[in-house]
């Protein structure tokens, strides 16, 4: 049976069809979209990540000006060690730090409350600052 189709078990012949390389390659086009579209997402999220980190960075160097510009204004007298270490620290782990200082004295809060000017000011925000106090139960 030299040239004819197989026959199948249910006794109807089938053709046999070869795909050609112009149709592998269409077969294969899905597969190569799906695969850039996810390279490029991948590729636009990273640059979105060292966007946001090249901020923060920028961020920081500006509040540590602020600051130094803050305690020629307002004075380092009646300043609490507390809040100035908490502060200090928050800078030193790049303004990524979860620690909260908390005003205590008048000083304090002419401190901070400067600081949050200028950072508002300066379109960085108020959450930015390393500034709050624990929650006070009432009774």
């Amino acid at each position: 049976m030299i040239g004819y189709p197989a026959e199948t078990r249910a006794g109807r012949f089938e053709k046999r069809k070869t795909m050609t390389s112009q149709q592998n390659c269409l077969a294969c086009l899905p597969a190569i979209f799906v695969v850039l579209v996810l390279f490029n997402a991948v590729a636009v999220e990273h640059a979105r990540a060292n966007e946001r980190e090249d901020r923060r960075k920028e961020n920081c160097a500006r509040y540590q000006e602020m600051v130094a510009e803050a305690e020629v204004r307002v004075g380092t007298k009646g300043l609490t060690s507390d809040l100035m270490e908490k502060n200090l620290e928050f800078v030193k782990a790049g303004c990524l730090s979860n620690l909260r200082a908390c005003p205590i004295s008048g000083p304090d809060f002419e401190f901070v409350n400067l600081l949050t000017m200028m950072t508002i000011s300066a379109n960085m925000g108020s959450t930015f600052l390393p500034f709050g106090c624990p929650a006070r139960v009432s009774q």
